[in-house]
């Protein structure tokens, strides 16, 4: 009887473990978000996607005139 208590014991560790990793997981993520340490780079995408357009335009309003 004590060897299959030590395996629930054992099986009850490995899955507490796994449910708190995921936790801190999931924990870590939503500070991540809060405070923007892990940003992805949004804002430079949009400035390049920005001068393209406005690049466009200039070249489009130079051939028209």
């Amino acid at each position: 009887m004590k060897n299959k208590e030590s395996g629930v014991t054992l099986i009850v560790l490995v899955i507490s473990i796994i449910v708190l990793l995921l936790i801190a997981g999931i924990t870590i993520n939503m500070a991540a978000k809060q405070v923007g340490i892990f940003k992805p780079k949004t804002h430079q995408g949009q400035s390049v996607v920005i001068t393209n357009k406005v690049n466009t335009t200039n070249t489009t309003n130079t051939t028209n005139n």
